[in-house]
Order: structure tokens, then C-alpha cells, then sequence
């Protein structure tokens, strides 16, 4: 059976816990992945409150965006977490 989905204040306040009792602590005591509770970090980083946030719609980017996202995939250089930091892209 799946998890109920968690606002963006539930899932805050569970960031906030593994900080204090760490990321192992917080997953035994939830019950979530450890990967779960590091794209919430991630995301927390990245957008702060916001990217907690459930989106219900997809973004829309600019064909410029685009092909500048493009050419700096394939020209490589950039790791996962930092394209994803630098195009804002979950």
C-alpha cells in the first residue's frame, strides 16, 4: 500500500526532525525511502517552501531555454544535481 501523499508543511516539519535526529532516524520513524527524504531536501534547497509544494501542472519553457538546456546536456561538464540547480528542472 502506497503513502498518502504529504503537504509541503507535513513535509517540512519531517525535514526538520531529520535534522535534528537524522536522515536514518527520520526514515525508520516514517517509513520512507532515505531517497524520498533527499529529493525533499533537494527540492528544499533549490526553491525553498515552493518546491514542497504538490504541482498540478507541468511548466512550460521557452524553445531558447530549451535548446540552451540541450546544448549543455550533450556538451556535458554539468553533473545531474548541478543542471538540474542551474535550469530549475525537478
Amino acid at each position: 500500500m502506497s503513502k498518502p501523499k504529504l503537504n509541503a508543511l507535513e513535509k517540512l516539519v519531517i525535514l526538520q526532525e531529520s535534522g535534528h535526529i537524522g536522515r536514518n532516524a527520520a526514515v525508520r520513524k516514517y517509513g520512507f525511502n532515505k531517497s524520498t527524504i533527499t529529493k525533499w531536501q533537494r527540492l528544499y534547497h533549490l526553491y525553498g517552501y515552493e518546491g514542497l509544494v504538490i504541482r498540478i501542472h507541468n511548466r512550460s519553457y521557452s524553445e531558447e531555454l530549451k535548446y540552451q538546456a540541450v546544448k549543455d546536456y550533450l556538451g556535458g561538464g554539468l553533473s545531474q544535481y548541478q543542471f538540474i540547480e542551474k535550469y530549475k528542472n525537478r
